[in-house]
């Protein structure tokens, strides 16, 4: 059987060694959260960047069709009509 002195080191290191690995897991955490935080920021400046692409092309595709081409003809009068509608909806909410 071991001694009283033994087993006391023993929980000793042992209390140690998980002293250690916590303060090691506290240290990859603060790591881990500031990772995230920075691809949150990454993925929000990117999902902003896709809306102003989407806009602009929404805004090229209006106006390549606006300008007429003659096999267009059809989709142009939509586009316009669809514009239209649009604008009148905006008045309305203004009116309100």
């Amino acid at each position: 059987m071991e001694e009283p002195d033994d087993i006391l080191n023993s929980l000793k290191e042992r209390t140690k060694q998980v002293m250690m690995l916590c303060d090691g897991l506290k240290e990859e955490k603060k790591d881990l959260l500031s990772s995230n935080k920075e691809l949150m920021n990454k993925v929000t400046q990117q999902e902003k960047e896709v809306e102003i692409l989407r806009t602009k092309y929404k805004t090229l595709k209006i106006a390549k069709t606006v300008s007429g081409t003659d096999n267009d003809v059809h989709e142009t009068r939509i586009r316009v009509n669809m514009i239209v509608r649009e604008i009148d909806k905006c008045i309305a909410l203004l009116n309100k």
